[in-house]
C-alpha cells in the first residue's frame, strides 16, 4: 500500500447517507450491464477472457486518470456482465470535467455536472464513454448500463485488502457470483439476502 493510500484512511468513516462524495477517499465501485447481460466475454477455467466489448470497457476504465485529475484506478476487473474497480480520489482540487469519449456533451450538461459531486461525475462520464464507444462500433447492439452504480467507501486498510483480494479472485469465483444470473436462479429470495449480507460483511470486516 502506498503512502497516498494510507492517508486516505485517516479520520475516514464508513459510508453515511449524507457522505460528501467530494471528499478524498477510496471507493469500491460496481457497475453492471443492463439486465445483467453477459456481453464482455466469458470466464474459462477461472480466467476472464475479454472480447472486443470487454477490452473497450477495460481501456476506458484505466484511462480515467488521464481525463480526471487527482484520481487513480489501482485495481479493476471486467467480468462478463459487470465491472469492479477501486477509485482513489486525492486532494481537494477539481477532478476535471469529462471523459475523452464524452466530448460531445452539451455545455449545459457540463455546467450541471460541476454542481454535483466528484465520484458520480467520474462514473457517469465513464459509463457514457463506454456506451458511446461500443454503440459506435456495434450500433445494432444498443448497449446500456444499469441506470445507477454500486459504491462502497473503503474505511480501513483491512477492508482495502479484502476488496483487493475480492477483485483479484472474482473470475475464479464467478460460478457463485451474485451478479451471475445463472447462479441467482438457483437461490431462493432468503438465500439471496443471506448471501448479500455475507458478501458485504466479508468485504468490510476489519480483522
Amino acid at each position: 500500500m502506498t503512502m497516498k493510500q494510507k492517508k486516505l484512511f485517516e479520520n475516514k468513516s464508513l459510508r453515511l447517507e449524507e457522505y460528501d462524495y467530494n471528499s478524498p477517499g477510496a471507493y469500491f465501485i460496481t457497475i453492471c450491464i443492463n439486465d445483467r447481460k453477459c456481453l464482455f466475454g466469458e470466464v474459462v477455467n477461472g480466467m476472464m477472457n475479454l472480447n472486443r466489448l470487454g477490452k473497450i470497457t477495460g481501456k476506458c476504465l484505466i484511462d480515467i486518470p488521464n481525463h480526471f485529475d487527482n484520481t487513480e484506478i489501482p485495481i479493476h476487473v471486467v467480468m462478463p456482465n459487470h465491472v469492479h474497480a477501486i477509485v482513489n480520489i486525492y486532494g481537494d482540487e477539481p477532478v476535471g470535467q469529462t471523459h475523452a469519449f464524452d466530448s460531445q456533451r452539451h455545455a449545459f450538461d457540463l455546467q450541471e455536472d460541476r454542481e454535483h459531486q466528484k465520484l458520480p461525475i467520474i462514473i457517469g462520464s465513464y459509463k457514457s464513454a463506454v456506451s458511446k464507444e461500443i454503440n459506435k462500433i456495434f450500433p445494432s447492439l444498443n448497449f446500456k448500463w444499469q441506470t445507477s452504480f454500486h459504491d462502497h467507501i473503503i474505511g480501513t486498510e483491512r477492508a482495502l485488502e479484502n476488496i483487493y483480494n475480492y477483485i483479484i479472485n472474482n473470475p475464479f469465483n464467478w460460478q457463485t457470483d451474485l451478479e451471475n444470473k445463472e447462479y441467482l436462479k438457483t437461490l431462493t429470495a432468503k438465500e439471496k439476502e443471506e448471501k448479500a449480507k455475507e458478501y458485504y460483511k466479508g468485504l468490510t470486516r476489519n480483522a
